[in-house]
């Protein structure tokens, strides 16, 4: 591993860094060649306190590329079904500051979700060190497409240089959306680029990261407190290259977008040198790039601008130099994209008509429809001129609506609906109709819902209980009493008119309490159950007459009616009233006993269970 010796450096570069503290012998790049990865930083050098230990939810599996500092291992996760990357450290780089660059990597990525940034499922802990689980990219390093083009040959079908301004134009989304978090990423490079399968574009390895100043996150490290040289000597801004932590910020990132192009251009990156000095010393001297005739004067302004010597000079944005690129690629990029949103949309319509089971089975449906539908929307913001990406997108959003109605996704269909101008007056019909569908729908599940709340009207329950137990008392005590003086002996006659009479207020008050006790299916089954337990009472003492049994024996033997009442509230009602059952069976047992005051017994044991029934009731049931 090169180490830079004071002895070798240009003086006027080494004076620059003893200026800003920088030790030059402490310059050693990983096997990637970046600088500053996994060393202390910041002036004081301190690292985040680390505290997090989840269960470990992966199991590693083969290397599927090694860096500098760290390791890719394919990975499984179980619980997903799903193979992941995994970066974890060298054995030999197990160093407290490498460990919380790794932590820091994963949290400026996890902070930073974006289609062209790697997505962070994970981030593990397993024997004090960690382990960033992140997608699976099953692709390629942008920078061996660029050395081997025959590799690049199943992603491209045309220009290949065209496909390479739009793997850049794609980096400058990340990289903007990045600076909009205060984030700059110090490491722009091909080799930092990973293209997938189906030439998806992600922005990769944030160990170098850094926050802007004022508006970036706070547990990273600024960039004016970067105290060395960070990044790729060969692509790297002068700011970056003499550790003038002042300049350093957004402009830097911009440099390394140029830089990048240069190589597109060029074949190579933009600073050379026999090694890690004369390379340094290269980017730090940064002399205008002269051009041959073939490269495009467009192109060339591009380049010069974007890679000037002072950052004042450069794009003042990621998304200005992305800009300059598609004013480049014109209405190019545009059809591109349209036409391969098209093709994929034939595609899909084709299989949807083999199987017309495929839109509510096939979950990868809906996403190729959004990819479509993003296809054609980034060819009309190329190029809203696009006549082919407005007709794609009215035809990807009609499919899209026939899907969300074919799943039954009314809000989804709307939203897609309100899109599609001018509307098609058959899918917003059908659309109306499943909206009408689900409307009708909720409100009877609402409805069933209500109807079996056992909540629902328990304070008239309650108010009720409490009434009837009150008059049962006073009813029966009237009754007692008339009967012990002689003022009306009561006889089966008697008993089962006084029934009948009870039965006709029941009646009545179920008619007043329609429109609450009623109106649930609970509180139907209460009533139903008051009334049974009446229409029990007048078969028993019938029963009782032929069989000769004396009028006020059946009137104590009846008690046991009360028992099997409340047992059966328990049971359809409100298991808490099966408690009030423990009091009633000696009352029961003493009106058999004696009979002489089974009037005053019966309205004591009416007492118990509507008093037990309205303290139950005053307070819902617990769910």
């Amino acid at each position: 591993m090169e180490r830079i010796q004071p002895t070798d450096i240009l003086p006027e570069l080494e004076t620059v860094w003893e200026r800003r503290g920088v030790k030059a012998t402490a310059l050693v790049p990983g096997t990637d060649g970046t600088l500053a990865r996994g060393t202390a930083r910041g002036a004081d050098g301190a690292e985040p306190v680390v505290d997090f230990d989840p269960d470990g939810v992966i199991t590693l599996g083969p290397v599927l590329a090694e860096g500098g500092m760290g390791v890719v291992r394919l990975a499984e996760q179980p619980s997903l079904k799903r193979e992941v990357a995994a970066k974890v450290l060298r054995p030999d780089r197990m160093i407290p500051e490498v460990v919380a660059g790794l932590w820091r990597e994963a949290w400026v990525t996890g902070h930073l979700e974006h289609p062209n940034i790697v997505p962070v499922h994970l981030l593990e802990r397993r024997d004090g060190a960690p382990i960033l689980v992140m997608k699976r990219i099953e692709g390629t390093a942008w920078s061996e497409l660029l050395a081997d083009p025959e590799a690049l040959a199943p992603l491209n079908d045309g220009d290949p240089f065209e496909w390479h301004l739009r793997v850049l134009a794609t980096v400058c989304h990340a990289v903007h959306f990045a600076h909009s978090r205060g984030i700059v990423h110090l490491d722009l490079k091909p080799a930092n680029v990973m293209v997938g399968r189906f030439g998806e574009v992600y922005l990769v390895d944030w160990g170098v990261a850094a926050s802007l100043p004022g508006v970036g996150p706070s547990w990273l490290p600024p960039v004016d407190e970067i105290a060395t040289v960070c990044g790729t000597p060969a692509y790297m801004s002068p700011e970056q290259a003499s550790a003038d932590r002042a300049r350093l910020g957004a402009g830097s990132d911009v440099f390394g977008l140029g830089a990048i192009l240069h190589e597109l251009v060029t074949g190579s990156p933009p600073h050379h040198g026999a090694d890690l000095r004369a390379t340094l010393i290269d980017a730090y001297r940064n002399t205008q790039k002269r051009y041959g005739h073939e490269v495009p004067s467009d192109i060339v302004a591009t380049l010069h601008r974007s890679m000037a010597r002072e950052p004042a000079e450069r794009f003042p944005t990621a998304e200005a130099f992305r800009r300059a690129l598609e004013d480049f690629l014109s209405h190019r990029a545009s059809t591109s994209l349209s036409e391969a949103a098209e093709q994929q949309l034939i595609a899909l319509r084709a299989r949807l008509a083999l199987t017309s089971e495929a839109r509510t089975v096939d979950p990868s449906v809906q996403h190729e429809l959004m990819e479509c539908q993003l296809g054609f929307r980034q060819a009309l913001t190329i190029w809203s001129g696009n006549q082919q990406a407005r007709g794609g997108l009215r035809a990807v959003l009609i499919e899209h609506i026939e899907q969300a109605l074919a799943l039954e996704q009314a809000d989804r269909a709307v939203e897609l609906l309100v899109e599609l101008s001018p509307p098609e007056p058959r899918l917003t019909a059908a659309v109306a109709a499943l909206e009408a569908r689900q409307a009708e729908e909720a409100a009877r599940v609402r409805s069933l819902e209500r109807d079996a709340d056992p909540n629902v009207f328990h304070r008239h329950r309650s108010v009720i209980a409490a009434l009837a137990g009150l008059s049962w008392l006073v009813w029966n005590g009237v009754c007692g009493y008339l009967h012990r003086s002689g003022t009306l002996v009561f006889g089966f006659e008697e008993l089962l008119g006084m029934n009948l009479i009870t039965l006709g207020i029941f009646g009545a008050a179920a008619v007043v309490t329609r429109r609450t006790l009623l109106s649930t299916a609970t509180n139907r089954r209460g009533l139903l159950l008051f009334g049974a337990g009446f229409l029990t009472t007048l078969l028993f003492w019938t029963c009782a007459h032929l069989a000769g049994v004396d009028p006020m024996v059946s009137l104590g033997l009846s008690e046991q009616i009360y028992v099997y009442f409340l047992f059966a509230i328990a049971l359809v009602v409100d298991r808490r009233a099966a408690w009030g059952v423990v009091p009633l069976v000696p009352i029961a047992v003493l009106a058999a006993l004696y009979p002489f005051w089974a009037f005053e017994l019966a309205g004591l044991t009416g007492l118990i269970t509507g008093a037990w029934l309205a303290i139950l009731w005053r307070r819902p049931q617990p769910a």
